[in-house]
């Protein structure tokens, strides 16, 4: 389309202090205020708190904040630590669990083998509010969730069916009612049954705890030990610390999101709290809700004030190829994104608008595919606060405002806040305000003229509008109501229909889930190799013999944010390379010295730092690095492609559901730089 131009507005510096003595009474006032947080009479301390994947003192505060779990040292909560690194946490924790990166799934399930082994679990909360009583057929390749029009010509898809054990017969569970057909009745838990189906023809059926046992029967805590790397007698050690406690909390990061095994090895985690009854109760996991049911980040399909037309919604790439993208999000997918652009199939991609995002330097796998894709497109648009290295690429630059210069609502998840704007930099705009102006364009019926008509339109279920909101700053929902905590699935809380139980296809825990068996996915957790690792890939291990996991947090910098800002830069000003001592011995490098990281897939080049909090056979590099002060235009772009760890790691490996990818286990060699 020509020369490309740009077009931006220059952010001017600007600095603010708040006086110490205000500092100081706000924050006295919050915590005299006593409304919320440790003096909630409601609250129960855990006796255990497991944190899976996450270094909560280095790592984004979204809600988790550590000094909550410190506090909790302190009042005599144990701690087990499952995570490849040592790290503050873990370091003070009863137990930790030092795992292969990607074999969380086999863990998780390694503990509920030793919890249903040992009688660790929750008979009676599984046997109300699971559907482990539903019956299974296992007379197909794969098995399926028994439905009532199995059984009966005029029988509903949508209602399971279950054993009643007292006549031997079937009963049928009523999604609508959320009751049996028959009253008073305990059905069968475990068992193999003959059942009669409508053409005449006989099945066996077992119960969704007979078949989720026999799943579980396999990951022995010897084999589990073998995948996963941690002896055996430690994954029986941490099953009966986490089981035995009442109450008991679980905490996963983000690495649980980042691998292709995303959906079975979250079912499996989340198992741990169903199995022991650890879920909204004081003390254990809380089910998340948008504080006063106030959605202001719809990431799924419902809940947005605005939604696309059907037929522009019916083009969302990939949506067709995997179910969960259908079906629970209201975006397409990236790896489908970045191939169609491409493939120009079914249909060719010609812009790109890239908002709260950094393909090139952060959130792009393959960034030099990206870097390709964005140059092939006819206009592009980012959307920022500063000059990315992405920024660099684009058409046109949109200054972005920071928080402190917009007005905003949170409300996931309790409580309900309101963001107050107190300073105006140049023209710089909040992305709400731009998203607005651009919809007003687009659509001559936009029902909202700014950005105060929107969060009124939000707060309707609050019966709050935002002015009112700003004068408050935040409301803490209050009991009985949806969106807080606790025992909502005993009171119908949690479903529109008023009926105990949850907001799932039967209105139970699905142990055996029916919307995986509905995308044909395995509907119960399995563990599931990473695509590139010493046991998926042996020949590929023997020219790359060290994992590589990414993601290492700063406490300066939140993934690719703040290079730029000095006083956070001094605190480090290179990319590292966390390394055994014995493992950099090997290969003949030393502290501090640069190394080259390189993979099948690229190179780049960052700093060792010896440490023994990291597994020798396991290497971890940081993410979102580029360097604001060398030169931006390409082809340097920052230097970005000097240290972006991402050219280590593919597009198009997403899981089976099209979550995830391989960010947190890959293979690479690491040796001196020697240039």
């Amino acid at each position: 389309m020509g020369e490309k131009r740009k077009i931006f507005t220059k952010k001017i510096e600007y600095s603010g202090l708040l006086d110490l003595k205000d500092l100081h009474k706000v924050i006295k006032d919050f915590f005299e205020s006593k409304q919320y947080g440790y003096d909630d009479p409601e609250y129960v301390m855990p006796e255990t708190v497991t944190v899976w994947g996450q270094n909560l003192p280095a790592t984004c505060p979204d809600g988790f904040f550590g000094h909550w779990y410190v506090d909790l040292m302190k009042k005599g909560t144990q701690f087990l630590v499952i995570d490849p690194r040592c790290t503050w946490i873990a370091s003070r924790a009863k137990l930790w669990l030092q795992l292969r990166p990607g074999t969380d799934a086999a863990l998780a399930l390694g503990f509920i083998h030793v919890m249903v082994k040992e009688d660790l679990i929750n008979t009676e909360f599984i046997e109300k509010w699971t559907n482990s009583p539903f019956l299974v057929r296992t007379d197909g390749e794969c098995p399926v969730l028994l439905k009532e029009s199995d059984l009966k010509k005029d029988g509903s898809k949508t209602n399971f069916i279950a054993h009643d054990p007292v006549s031997d017969s079937t009963i049928v569970w009523d999604t609508e009612k959320q009751a049996y057909d028959r009253y008073g009745l305990k059905p069968s838990m475990e068992g193999e049954f003959n059942i009669s189906l409508t053409d005449g023809s006989k099945i066996k059926a077992k119960t969704v705890w007979t078949v989720y046992k026999e799943n579980v029967e396999q990951y022995t805590p010897e084999k589990v030990s073998k995948i996963t790397w941690v002896p055996a007698d430690k994954i029986q050690k941490a099953a009966r610390m986490y089981a035995k406690s009442k109450p008991s909390a679980l905490h996963w990061g983000l690495p649980i999101d980042t691998i292709p095994s995303t959906i079975p090895t979250s079912q499996a985690i989340n198992h741990l709290w169903c199995l022991t009854g650890n879920l909204d109760n004081p003390g254990g996991n809380a089910i998340a809700r948008y504080a006063y049911d106030v959605v202001t980040y719809p990431y799924h399909a419902g809940g947005s004030v605005l939604s696309l037309p059907p037929e522009v919604a019916a083009k969302r790439i990939g949506m067709n190829d995997y179910g969960p993208i259908k079906d629970f999000r209201a975006w397409a997918q990236p790896d489908k994104v970045l191939e169609q652009i491409f493939s120009g199939d079914p249909y060719e991609v010609k812009g790109m608008w890239i908002q709260t995002a950094n393909p090139i330097a952060c959130t792009g796998m393959e960034p030099k595919k990206w870097h390709k894709a964005i140059k092939k497109l006819d206009f592009t648009v980012c959307v920022d606060l500063f000059m990315t290295p992405t920024a660099m690429l684009c058409d046109v630059i949109l200054p972005a405002a920071t928080f402190l210069e917009k007005n905003s609502l949170r409300a996931w998840w309790v409580p309900l806040n309101a963001i107050k704007k107190v300073v105006e930099v140049g023209e710089c705009k909040s992305d709400i305000d731009i998203n607005i102006e651009l919809c007003k364009r687009f659509m001559k019926d936009f029902p909202y003229e700014n950005t105060e008509q929107l969060f009124d339109k939000l707060l309707k279920s609050a019966d709050i509008t935002y002015k009112d909101l700003c004068d408050k700053t935040w409301m803490i929902p209050p009991k009985g109501h949806p969106s807080r905590p606790y025992f909502r699935h005993e009171k119908g809380l949690l479903r529109e229909d008023k009926h105990p139980g949850f907001r799932t296809p039967s209105g139970k825990i699905e142990l055996f889930s029916s919307w995986l068996e509905k995308w044909k996915l395995d509907p119960m957790p399995y563990h599931e190799e990473p695509p590139y690792s010493p046991v998926s890939t042996p020949d590929l291990f023997k020219d790359y013999p060290l994992i590589l996991c990414t993601g290492r947090r700063m406490g300066p910098y939140f993934h690719s944010e703040h290079r730029q800002v000095p006083w956070l830069r001094e605190q480090q000003t290179d990319p590292v390379l966390e390394i055994h001592p014995d493992t950099a011995q090997k290969y003949g490098i030393s502290n501090g010295e640069k190394v080259c990281v390189e993979n099948w897939l690229g190179k780049i080049t960052v700093r060792a730092l010896l440490t023994q909090v990291i597994h020798p056979d396991i290497v971890m590099a940081e993410h979102g690095w580029w360097f604001p002060e060398k030169e931006g235009k390409e082809p340097s772009l920052f230097g970005v492609w000097e240290v972006n760890v991402n050219q280590l790691i593919p597009m198009s490996h997403e899981g089976k559901g099209g979550l995830g990818s391989p960010i947190k286990s890959m293979l690479c060699k690491v040796y001196p730089n020697v240039a």
